[in-house]
């Protein structure tokens, strides 16, 4: 999918996935609005009228009883009309803005999932947090709210207008003469707020990143006794974003101001005029009372019109920022919810073809440079090394995690970028080095990679992980909840969890970092028995600084001088 830049109000409508399976909520809601923009104008012409009746005097009030008593019902019931319209359009506005929020969340994170690590490493967690819940709650006000105002105000102006050009024409050019210098001063002050809205989102970012990043890594914090550091890192970054939110504020209430003084000149204008033509006999008391609030009505609309255009300029870069996102390339092109075994076939062999690799973000830094080797099917596979030798980078180009910056991988001869990424992946088990697990129960976790499997076939696992034990004298079993990344779990009984998921994928390969460096020798070596021979048919890929489990491999490597050395 080719990147595309949107902006301004561009960008706020092209939520097409979004906004158009809700469109009818959207349509209803402006039939009501129309409907109660119709009614509301009606109101100043029949005030207008019931002036002109009762200034004729207390003798002609006599004959004009039923025409007092027409225009009083027809006042209620352009009251009533107006305000049960003006209530179900917010209704079916709020229904639009809703659903089309919630349906960009849904994009959002659904976009997010498929995205490369490699967008992880430029894109701060609180910033994509910020993107999901600050910039997707700007859009529904907008949606909800500032869009309702931009289209019901000017509707509102535009039968005024008309009707104080049917009142009197010579008064309602006075006002049309003076508008386009009205909307240049506007223009010039919303390219200004605009500027100041997009810097005030870019400062909550930051400091949004900065409150999630502490709050994910508050134990780090507190064993290092940084709560001040912190502290003072992040009200640095609030009174950036304070003084930003003051500096668009002031812009957009400069805006009100220069509105407000226009208006004020408009209105002593139109009475000195007005008044001229009361006293010239071509207006009546009424009809100047219908255009003077026709008049207010219409700088009334259009101050609102304008204030709801700077509040609409947050949601410009919020829309910006949204559309970036989901218009960038995932590694998930096409991507379809498949089952599990739908997974392609391991033959042969995998083949590190003249590979050089290094990350994204670190350019300079060379991991890999000429890598060749070949690992057949059914081997075990050790691989040792220095810590950030380059032992994990290996595994992450197998995974297609990152992608290499030279050469070839192969499986059974063909590239592995040429293979359905999903069924791919699905030939790998791993587990990484750092145990990350939800926050729901462990069976939850351990069936996270395959869901298609027994009881029977779950407690086994777990007993060849050496895990079945521990979670069975748990108060809830396997259903016990763990908390935020099994925080009420040890790290070897993380670990041990973490195998009897990866046994349980049955995969085709097993890729294993560092995975008994939390665990005791003796449990060490009971995991590698029965893993191995629970595993005898499969590749073992395994990285791993303890003797217990290379020495059960067919072949050692070190990392070294950016490449692979076999030592046995």
């Amino acid at each position: 999918m080719k990147k595309t830049r949107s902006e301004g109000l561009y960008a706020l409508i092209n939520f097409k996935y979004s906004y158009l399976s809700n469109i009818l909520y959207f349509i209803i809601g402006l039939i009501f609005l129309i409907i109660a923009s119709l009614t509301t104008v009606q109101a100043p012409k029949i005030a207008g009228k019931l002036l002109d009746v009762i200034s004729m005097g207390r003798d002609q009030l006599i004959y004009q009883q039923h025409t007092l008593v027409s225009l009083g019902i027809q006042m209620v019931l352009v009251i009533l009309i107006s305000a049960a319209c003006n209530t179900m359009n917010q209704y079916f506005m709020y229904q639009f803005s809703e659903r089309s929020i919630n349906q960009i969340k849904k994009k959002l994170f659904s976009i997010l999932l498929r995205k490369e690590l490699s967008f992880y490493d430029s894109h701060q967690t609180g910033e994509l947090f910020s993107v999901i819940n600050v910039d997707t709650g700007t859009l529904r006000t907008a949606f909800s709210s500032n869009l309702t105002t931009l289209i019901y105000k000017p509707i509102i102006a535009t039968f005024c207008v008309v009707n104080m050009i049917i009142i009197n024409v010579h008064l309602t050019l006075v006002l049309i003469i003076i508008l386009p210098i009205v909307l240049l001063i506007i223009s010039q002050l919303m390219k200004k707020l605009k500027i100041f809205s997009k810097q005030l989102l870019e400062c909550y970012a930051i400091s949004n990143s900065v409150l999630q990043e502490s709050l994910i890594l508050i134990r780090t914090i507190k064993t290092f006794t940084q709560e001040a550091y912190q502290d003072s890192k992040y009200n640095k970054l609030a009174d950036t974003s304070l003084y930003q939110a003051i500096k668009t504020k002031r812009m957009g209430l400069l805006m009100e101001i220069v509105v407000i003084i226009i208006a004020v000149f408009f209105v002593s204008f139109i009475l000195y005029v007005a008044v001229r033509f009361i006293i010239n006999g071509e207006l009546t008391t009424g009809e100047f009372t219908s255009f003077f609030i026709y008049a207010i009505m219409a700088i009334n609309s259009l101050s609102a019109t304008v204030s709801s255009l700077g509040n609409m300029q947050h949601s410009y870069g919020a829309a910006e920022r949204i559309n970036d996102i989901i218009n960038s390339e995932t590694e998930y092109e096409g991507f379809q919810n498949r089952d599990f075994h739908s997974s392609i076939k391991f033959v042969s062999s995998i083949e590190f073809s003249n590979v050089g690799f290094f990350y994204p973000t670190r350019s300079s830094v060379i991991i890999y440079n000429n890598l060749n080797i070949v690992i057949s099917k059914g081997s075990k596979m050790g691989i040792i090394g220095a810590s950030g030798s380059g032992k994990t980078s290996l595994i992450n180009m197998l995974l297609r995690l990152y992608p290499a910056t030279s050469g070839n991988i192969l499986i059974d001869g063909i590239d592995i970028y040429n293979w359905d990424l999903y069924a791919y992946r699905s030939l790998f088990a791993y587990v990484p080095q750092e145990v990350r697990l939800f926050s729901g129960s462990i069976k939850e976790n351990l069936l996270y990679g395959n869901k298609h499997i027994t009881d029977t076939e779950l407690i086994d696992a777990c007993i060849k992980s050496q895990c079945h034990e521990f979670i069975i004298s748990l108060p809830d079993g396997y259903d016990t909840i763990i908390g935020d990344n099994g925080i009420t779990l040890s790290g070897g009984q993380k670990q041990r969890i973490a195998i009897a998921r990866a046994i349980l994928r049955n995969a085709q390969i097993f890729i294993l970092d560092e995975i008994t460096s939390a665990i005791d020798t003796e449990t060490e070596k009971m995991i590698t028995i029965q893993m191995l021979e629970g595993l005898s048919d499969k590749t073992i890929i395994v990285l791993s600084h303890k003797h217990e489990l290379i020495s059960k491999m067919d072949s050692v490597y070190r990392v070294e001088n950016k490449t692979l050395c076999k030592i046995r």
